[in-house]
């Protein structure tokens, strides 16, 4: 069971970490683009597609996987005979 845990810990460490990456690049990019000029405009909405996106595609990705780890939950339980 301890496996386990590291291995949902680091997975968390991941996600924590990309997520502090993708803040620190906001905060870069809108210091290298001028206030109220165009590129930064376009520099605001690309990171926020961007964001956006990765973020529906993390809830979608882990849908699928507390799906996956249900059904394996559920095989193990029906596995096991009733007395």
């Amino acid at each position: 069971m301890q496996n386990m845990n590291q291995y949902n810990e680091s997975k968390t460490g991941v996600g924590v970490l990309l997520g502090f990456l993708s803040l620190a690049g906001l905060i870069v990019g809108l210091l290298l683009y001028p206030a109220g000029t165009y590129s930064r405009q376009t520099f605001i909405k690309s990171w926020a597609w961007t964001f956006g996106i990765t973020i529906v595609l993390g809830i979608i990705i882990g849908v699928i996987y507390y799906f996956a780890l249900m059904n394996q939950i559920n095989n193990i339980v029906s596995s096991y005979p009733y007395y």
